[in-house]
């Protein structure tokens, strides 16, 4: 009987670059350059994701959840472990200006009538991004960092930060607590 996640010889039909232990990608999940996604182990991949990888590479670590209807878009985004990105959030490393100069990007236009902008995304260890938020091109979210729900990143957030808003702003100092405790998690599975 199928599960609502792909099977082991499914997940090597995908054509990921890479994928590691204990992967679960929902089959309603979409993926798009699958060549260019490289994913860790202990990997859950809700309904209705989307990862569109066609650009760049992506990269995300071990011990990650991608949350109902959420997308990761553009390529040239590096996800590190322990990550967490809730019920419809958009991370994107490609965008149009949005400023009037150029046509929107839509199917076909050519390139020279557009004005697409683009940056790495890079999200560091013990990351949560709450639902509703938006991570816009060339952002580095730092280690130990939480994003409220419904913000707009816009900016670099610095470590051991609580961030909130549109656009988000931090607001709180984040425990180091989680770094005590991935040592004692790991001392537990290496037994």
């Amino acid at each position: 009987m199928k599960t609502s996640f792909y099977e082991e010889d499914e997940l090597k039909q995908l054509g990921l670059n890479s994928y590691g232990e204990n992967v679960l990608i929902s089959r309603l999940c979409s993926i798009y350059g699958a060549e260019n996604i490289s994913l860790g182990s202990n990997i859950r991949i809700d309904d209705f994701a989307t990862i569109t990888s066609t650009l760049n590479q992506t990269v995300i670590g071990d011990y990650f959840h991608l949350g109902l209807s959420s997308s990761i878009m553009g390529g040239n985004i590096f996800v590190g472990n322990f990550v967490t990105v809730s019920t419809k959030v958009s991370i994107f490393s490609i965008s149009d200006d949005y400023f009037g100069n150029s046509l929107s990007v839509c199917v076909g236009i050519p390139d020279d009538f557009r004005n697409m902008y683009s940056g790495r995304v890079e999200i560091g260890d013990h990351v949560n991004i709450g639902p509703h938020s938006i991570v816009v091109p060339d952002i580095i979210i730092s280690s130990v960092v939480s994003i409220g729900a419904n913000s707009f990143v816009n900016k670099n957030c610095d470590s051991f930060g609580i961030y909130a808003g549109t656009p988000a702003k931090r607001i709180k100092e984040k425990s180091k607590r989680c770094l005590e405790l991935e040592q004692s998690f790991r001392g537990l599975s290496n037994d």
